[in-house]
């Protein structure tokens, strides 16, 4: 293979894994080819790069052959990643009249000794409703597993079970409705870095869940409700995900029988981005969509397989982002302790908000 390394993933991360190949391998990551073909289903837990690759791709190179790493299902549990555990802190403070003054989110994780993988779940959590005051933190617990992931829900999931919970109690103190409360304590305006929301319709989506569930019906008490001999339980929470925007190359070719190719180092994990790509296309160019051919795969395989035909030098550089921000604990210098009761290395990011 000499300094030649063709990788074929499941993953949506194909530059990601291309760079983080090269720096493991040591070799220049234009000769490495991350082939990525369209398979669906691709969340979580097929989206990092685990040690294994690298170990597949060295075996490989050294042996001057193709190899392939076969798992049972028993092994899976700890070769690939996990929903990583959490303790989690919420001290919510409110006003008679419900309105939310401070919020403090602190959470300890579970990663692996040889990794720094954390999901700081609380930096969303704490952007959900309008408070006075936040304050978050984080503390890593390095322990002998294997490197936590992405899993089927997204990663801020147990962050929100916490805020929620928090919210259900403080209504349950306030003899609030649930529903009520956190309507009132909804904000356009982010209440970390006090940005306006470009749109945000959590009041709207509450106002039409409670009339379509029959909300106008639910009694607090516990035990209050039932059906026959049957104890009914009602509920509400909130989440959200975070929208994460970047800048994107591509490369876009236009024939002469007015087809477009669309090329960008990118994978649709079965979310549609296909679909959205070319209807992007066809609407920019003002072309059908029956004209317009999505190649989402490498993008240095792609620029070699077609040298021929494009002008490497007059690649776009497409897609703006409006902020990126670096004011998450990840960025912050981490200082390390040992914990009493197992001596594990305890990585502590405290918050600054």
């Amino acid at each position: 293979m000499g300094d030649r390394l063709t990788v074929y993933v499941p993953s949506q991360w194909v530059k990601g894994f291309q760079i983080g190949l090269a720096e493991e391998l040591g070799i220049d990551e234009a000769n490495i080819d991350v082939v990525c073909p369209f398979v669906g289903g691709g969340f979580g837990g097929k989206g990092s790069l685990f040690t294994w690759v690298s170990l597949i791709a060295a075996a490989s190179r050294d042996l001057g052959r193709p190899v392939k790493l076969y798992v049972t299902r028993e092994q899976g549990f700890t070769t690939a990643s996990f929903r990583a555990e959490t303790r989690q802190t919420v001290r919510l403070g409110a006003a008679e009249d419900g309105t939310f003054q401070a919020l403090e989110h602190t959470g300890d994780e579970l990663t692996s000794r040889a990794d720094n993988y954390f999901v700081n779940g609380q930096d969303a959590a704490v952007r959900m409703y309008q408070a006075d005051a936040i304050r978050t933190g984080l503390t890593t617990v390095h322990a002998d597993r294997q490197t936590p992931g992405f899993m089927r829900a997204p990663a801020e999931t147990p962050y929100f079970f916490g805020l929620e919970s928090a919210v259900d109690e403080i209504a349950r103190e306030l003899a609030m409705d649930p529903v009520e409360l956190r309507i009132k304590n909804d904000t356009m305006v982010d209440p970390v870095d006090g940005v306006p929301y470009t749109s945000r319709s959590l009041k709207e989506c509450f106002r039409q869940g409670a009339e379509a569930f029959g909300w106008s019906n639910y009694k607090p008490e516990i035990g209050s409700m039932n059906e026959g001999e049957w104890l009914i339980g009602w509920g509400v929470a909130t989440s959200t995900y975070p929208t994460q925007m970047s800048p994107c190359t591509v490369r876009l070719h236009l024939d002469i029988t007015g087809e477009a190719r669309l090329q960008v180092a990118s994978h649709d994990v079965g979310t549609g981005a296909y679909t959205v790509l070319t209807q992007a296309v066809a609407d920019e160019l003002g072309i059908p969509v029956e004209k317009v051919r999505v190649e989402a795969r490498g993008f240095a395989a792609a620029a070699r397989h077609d040298r021929r035909r494009f002008d490497l030098d007059r690649l776009q550089r497409l897609g703006d982002h409006d902020r990126l921000r670096a004011h998450s604990p990840a960025a912050r210098p981490s200082k390390g302790r040992r914990c009493g009761p197992c001596g594990c290395l305890r990585a502590v990011r405290p918050g600054g908000y």
